[in-house]
């Protein structure tokens, strides 16, 4: 029952994916225990984190990108840094990936779940860049050539907002991954009552990982998860609410 009460006191606060209450890995007590031993809980939440770390980069590229008028190409700046960021949003992706790839091992089944949502995350996202760097680099040469006539903007917006949409669905996963690594740090030990209470790290290494996410700066990824934020910063300070939350003792304590 205090597992399940873990789990409400997610899962209210993020309905878009209480979905994931339906995988007995960390539904039932027995499986959660067995599938989620201490040891290297630290060394994968701090590389979950540094993983996070290059979507903001992508995410702060793309605050500096040029507005393009899609009804006036003949107006518009080009759309070259376009076309160049999302490649290097891609090189981006990839190290992400591969850093918590390097966990998907059978020791934890927990990190293990984590680790492929969040590399499912990663090859979607560069799947919808790739599509989306397409259309900008048929843009590129209507602008090189000069025949704005071949362009049909109505195509264009349609294809993005089919790409917000694919977006906004992958996302959510990575919200569901950070979700996840709350689940991840619980202990599975529990006290005379039977109760979880503490989390796999030491205190150390609990005030590393809240330095880490201090690095995150910026509107957005402070306190606690608010409505309007982005799923990047929601997926940030999850984390960090179950980190700062002293009612959860520590290894040694």
């Amino acid at each position: 029952m205090v597992m399940r009460s873990i789990l409400t006191a997610l899962f209210i606060v993020f309905t878009a994916t209480s979905h994931v209450v339906a995988d007995p890995l960390y539904d039932d007590m027995d499986r959660f225990i067995e599938n989620n031993p201490d040891g290297k809980k630290y060394e994968f939440v701090r590389t979950y984190l540094n993983a996070l770390m290059y979507f903001k980069k992508n995410a702060d590229r793309q605050k500096e990108l040029p507005t393009i008028d899609i009804n006036n190409l003949a107006e518009a700046p080009s759309v070259a840094p376009i076309v160049l960021a999302l490649k290097k949003d891609n090189v981006n992706l990839r190290i992400a990936r591969n850093l918590v790839k390097k966990f998907k091992t059978p020791e934890n089944g927990l990190i293990l779940k984590v680790a492929d949502l969040f590399a499912k995350v990663c090859d979607d996202q560069m799947e919808y860049n790739d599509y989306d760097r397409v259309l900008y680099e048929r843009i590129a040469e209507i602008q090189e050539s000069g025949y704005f006539e071949d362009f049909y903007p109505e195509s264009f917006l349609e294809a993005q907002e089919l790409l917000a949409e694919q977006r906004r669905a992958s996302f959510k996963e990575l919200m569901e991954a950070s979700m996840l690594i709350n689940i991840v740090l619980v202990s599975p030990d529990r006290n005379y009552y039977g109760d979880f209470y503490r989390l796999g790290l030491t205190r150390q290494q609990r005030q590393n990982l809240l330095y880490k996410i201090d690095d995150f700066k910026g509107k957005g990824f402070s306190g606690g998860v608010e409505e309007g934020q982005t799923f990047l910063q929601g997926s940030v300070n999850v984390i960090r609410q179950i980190l700062e939350n002293d009612s959860w003792q520590v290894m040694d304590d």
